[in-house]
């Protein structure tokens, strides 16, 4: 199952070989949220949710309905387009920066701003809905 993480850009530099699969969108802020489709074990999972900086959304699953705090949400409504997204190619289990994004020169060090719209009535669902609407990847289902 999909997460959500609001996370500086070196935690994700840092840890990518955490997940199995995850998918991203800059934040004005230097941060970034990140789509963890899932960890490569619990503590991969627990070592990341231990770095400083990391803010998790609530999960989707179990927590559908509870609305984004302010901080989630002051963090989240500057945004800027997807430049990369991790795979993780299964014939050597290694990630790596793959550009996903066609509207972004990977050459070029700028982005278009983006915003997500969320306020502290949204719910990550809504999260969700905004990302994937910027990066197809970000979306739920």
């Amino acid at each position: 199952m999909k997460t959500y993480h609001i996370i500086p850009k070196a935690v994700f530099d840092s840890s990518y070989n955490s997940f199995t699969e995850s998918h991203y969108i800059d934040l004005s802020n230097g941060n970034i949220l990140v789509c963890v489709k899932d960890f490569r074990s619990d503590s991969h999972r627990d070592n990341f949710l231990s770095q400083a900086g990391v803010i998790s959304l609530p999960h989707p699953t179990f927590e559908t309905t509870m609305p984004i705090d302010q901080q989630q949400v002051d963090v989240l409504t500057g945004t800027a387009v997807p430049v990369a997204t991790t795979q993780t190619p299964t014939s050597t289990g290694l990630s790596a920066p793959v550009v996903t994004n066609p509207t972004v020169d990977p050459t070029v060090d700028t982005v278009v701003p983006s915003t997500l719209n969320v306020t502290t009535a949204s719910t990550v669902i809504d999260v969700a809905k905004a990302a994937g609407a910027i990066n197809s990847g970000m979306r739920l289902f």
